[in-house]
């Protein structure tokens, strides 16, 4: 069965197709496997790239993910939502992310940010040491930080909670 939707990163709209174990991204062609190696953490394959995929949030319409230790969010809009949108019965719903979360175990290395601080969408948040790869957590939202829970120098688990957003 062949799955056609856009997914919607920032303002740009990629066309996605989807069969078995085929994803054509914008036109391109690749081979795709995605193997589940924890809560949430997943190995993609695609094509010959190999990435490390967090789940930090997911509802039928949006996805957040860190994909090799930077946050991305994702909004998956159908042929129906476009339909939706095109005759102006799009309902309004805000998504709220509170919390930025480990998506791997590793070692924090630099910590960007203070409580109290005003933050961009994308902007480096914490900087965490795993397999010998330093990766850049970034924030998902635009916002101020409420707390923030590690220091540098301190181990952690997938899934901690690393910092807080103010809601």
């Amino acid at each position: 069965m062949t799955k056609n939707f856009l997914i919607e990163v920032g303002n740009e709209q990629i066309p996605v197709t989807q069969s078995q174990d085929k994803l054509s991204i914008n036109g391109r062609e690749a081979d795709v496997s995605l193997v589940e190696l924890g809560p949430k953490l997943y190995s993609l394959l695609l094509g010959n790239s190999s990435h490390v995929i967090h789940i930090a949030h997911q509802t039928d319409t949006s996805i957040t993910l860190t994909v090799n230790g930077q946050t991305l969010v994702a909004d998956f809009i159908s042929e129906r939502s476009k339909l939706i949108t095109l005759f102006g019965q799009q309902k309004t719903v805000q998504q709220t992310t509170t919390e930025l979360r480990a998506p791997m175990l590793g070692l924090v290395t630099q910590v960007l940010v203070n409580p109290g601080d005003r933050v961009d969408s994308g902007q480096g948040l914490v900087v965490l040491e795993a397999m010998k790869m330093e990766n850049e957590l970034r924030s998902p939202i635009e916002g101020r930080i409420r707390q923030v829970y590690v220091q540098k120098g301190e181990s952690v688990t997938v899934n901690a909670i690393l910092v807080e957003f103010e809601s």
